[in-house]
């Protein structure tokens, strides 16, 4: 007897609360609460990322921004139809989901419905370790397998449950921690009571707290130029392909840390279109350490829930890198943890230059109308599509210039810089690039 159907219905049932989970609003503007929201385009139901650029340029608001500004109306109807409980508003342009701050009240609601939830996902797999019971003794029964058969089916049946309930559990712990821990975002406020392994805290030299994943106003999306593993290197008195070497472990805990620090979206700039102009023995060294990259990140990103996507064009790689790309891809897509954007042979010029032919053969092929094309619209054909802009860059090294990175992204993206080179930067310093931009007046071309 095969056991996969059955972990697979338990993968199911745990990956069901995951989304039911992501819909919960806990005061923080959240883009996945609109994943279950389709609009009628064209005739075909189609999700609100596949027609809109959804972004988060406040804490607690989302901006939906239609490539087709005909869908406003259709779009503000699909919100108000669904159980958000939020009134959209719109200047017949833009729509704006504003969220209330939570109250105590309401944080005792959420964490009583996250509970119920877990408890009733809980069932679901418990039912589904009784199902896989029942034909294991009617195999037995028929005499197709034999009683020792039967017990290890059994004992591995109670281990997949185990496993499941307690990846159940910690979801709950998670999720109640989320809600909760949002209540204590002003410095001075009382934690609630939580279990201890839900939260950490990390005290800061000025003496300041950062709790993790405490959602306290990080950026939702981070981009970093890495910069200055060479001269990290020379410094050493290491050959150059060493810093990229100690870079590339860099870029693996800052994963993780903006993840626990509250960043959802975090992009990097691996390699440019301009970087095939370094020497070869570099540009080799670079490109065997991204392949390897690339095969080590599978792993990785399923223990860390990671959602991982490579931005760029990827035409000119040898074809075991573009088919480890599809498989990193296709593997991560449903992760939930952090959205994790690598720009690999990306330009921003190039980009941009793809998306204008694109873009121009589809208003030749009668596909789109030269009047309807919009700076939403047009974002649509970029490699960052449904991807919110960067609320904060940051650029190791010294250097002060974006050198061709995501230059229509970064329209009202806060800049930071740092001496730090890339391969020394650790979360207390993305902890200071936080800080710095929650010090910025973002006003978005407003007063």
């Amino acid at each position: 007897m095969e056991l996969n159907q059955y972990e697979e219905k338990m993968k199911k049932s745990l990956a069901n609360l995951e989304e039911e989970y992501g819909a919960i609003r806990a005061g923080r503007a959240n883009p996945r609460i609109l994943d279950r929201i389709q609009v009628d385009y064209y005739g075909t139901p189609t999700s609100l990322q596949g027609v809109a650029n959804i972004s988060v340029p406040e804490a607690r608001m989302i901006q939906i921004q239609p490539w087709d500004a005909g869908l406003i109306k259709d779009i503000e109807k699909a919100i108000l139809a669904s159980d958000l409980g939020l009134t959209p508003a719109n200047d017949g342009k833009v729509i704006r989901l504003v969220f209330p701050e939570l109250t105590e009240e309401r944080r005792k609601e959420l964490v009583k419905d996250v509970k119920k939830k877990g408890e009733e996902a809980k069932v679901a797999i418990r039912n589904i370790r009784r199902d896989a019971n029942d034909a294991v003794k009617k195999e037995a029964k028929a005499n197709e397998i034999s009683e020792d058969d039967q017990k290890q089916l059994e004992d591995k049946i109670q281990k997949l449950t185990d496993e499941y309930v307690k990846k159940i559990d910690q979801a709950i712990d998670a999720k109640s921690t989320e809600v909760s821990v949002h209540m204590c975002r002003i410095l001075g406020q009382p934690v609630p009571a939580l279990q201890e392994s839900c939260l950490s805290f990390l005290f800061l030299e000025d003496g300041g707290i950062f709790m993790e994943r405490s959602e306290l106003n990080a950026p939702n999306h981070v981009a970093i130029i890495l910069d200055g593993n060479g001269r990290w290197a020379k410094k050493r008195l290491l050959p150059r392909k060493a810093g990229h070497v100690a870079g590339s472990k860099t870029v693996e805990q800052i994963c993780e840390d903006a993840y626990n620090l509250g960043i959802n979206y975090l992009t990097v700039y691996a390699f440019s279109t301009e970087n095939w102009k370094r020497p070869q023995d570099e540009v080799n060294a670079l490109m065997k350490l991204l392949r390897q990259y690339l095969k080590d990140c599978i792993k990785r990103s399923k223990k860390n829930n990671m959602c991982v996507r490579v931005i760029g064009d990827i035409t000119p790689l040898e074809e075991d890198m573009k088919q480890s790309i599809k498989e990193l891809e296709e593997a991560t897509k449903d992760n939930t943890g952090l959205h994790f954007q690598v720009a690999l042979n990306y330009g921003s010029r190039d980009e941009m230059t793809r998306a204008m032919r694109t873009m121009t053969a589809d208003v030749k092929d009668g596909k789109v109308k030269p009047e309807d094309i919009s700076e939403e619209m047009f974002a649509g054909y970029l490699d960052t599509k449904g991807l919110p802009d960067p609320d904060l860059l940051i650029r190791t090294s010294g250097e002060e210039r974006l050198s061709n990175f995501m230059l229509w992204q970064l329209a009202y993206t806060e800049f930071y810089f740092t001496d730090v080179l890339w391969p020394d930067f650790n979360k207390k310093e993305l902890q200071k690039a936080i800080d710095y931009y929650n010090k910025r007046d973002r006003r978005f071309g407003g007063v």
